[in-house]
């Protein structure tokens, strides 16, 4: 099974309110939200969006992405930002930066409070090489997540064969808990890929993409049913 999660764009409490306007008129075509803590500049503004998204009946994904990562969070500030939501907010999924944060006293305080664990590592401008992904995977893997989200730029059409294959083979020995994402639109197969390529989570948004070749989420329900 693929669950649909769609990517909020608000970047401001106004615009989330107009934005789940759309988005709940849209519920049928996605499973989880996912939320840009990144987007917004003030943390008592993701507490809020955050409360009043923790009412709907979908479960909330917390993403706070780094500038190192593709996004526009700090880095530095990184570790005590997440510590600081995860104690005022509520949210079913954190997405954690393999390479930015890596502790297990961290990762089984989460698991103690119901909190599933995404670790995920991105690369915007390649895809690493097949031993690099395995030792990715397999480093992951050493501090019991729930899911493992690769998400790399593909330069070649054998780089998306390489992650359709990873994820193939990691699905066997993991189960389906793996999301591989060729970005772009040489990638956008990946996003809409069925069994045995399916990942366990395939992301779209309402009407802007949010990352190279997001789409649609009435498009990916109908791929999915």
């Amino acid at each position: 099974m693929t669950e649909v999660v769609v990517t909020l764009s608000s970047h401001n409490l106004d615009e989330l309110h107009d934005e789940l306007k759309v988005l709940f008129s849209e519920r049928d075509n996605f499973d989880i939200i996912e939320f840009r803590g990144d987007y917004f500049e003030d943390d008592e503004d993701i507490i809020d969006a955050l409360s009043g998204l923790s009412e709907s009946d979908k479960k909330i994904l917390y993403t706070y992405r780094t500038k190192s990562e593709g996004g526009y969070g700090d880095d530095d500030n990184y570790i005590d930002h997440l510590n600081y939501i995860l104690h005022h907010a509520r949210f079913d999924i954190i997405d954690i930066q393999y390479n930015s944060y890596r502790d297990m006293e961290f990762i089984f305080s989460l698991k103690s409070r119901g909190i599933k664990v995404l670790f995920s590592h991105h690369d915007f401008e390649k895809t690493p090489s097949e031993k690099e992904i395995a030792s990715i995977l397999e480093g992951m893997n050493d501090y019991f997540p729930d899911y493992y989200k690769l998400a790399y730029m593909p330069n070649n059409s054998e780089d998306v064969e390489l992650l359709f294959e990873m994820l193939k083979r990691y699905k066997k020995e993991y189960g389906n808990v793996i999301i591989t994402i060729a970005m772009g639109e040489l990638g956008k197969i990946t996003r809409v890929a069925t069994y045995p390529y399916n990942s366990a989570f395939t992301y779209g948004c309402l009407n802007t993409p949010q990352a190279p070749g997001q789409v649609e989420i009435k498009m990916l329900r109908e791929v999915y049913e």
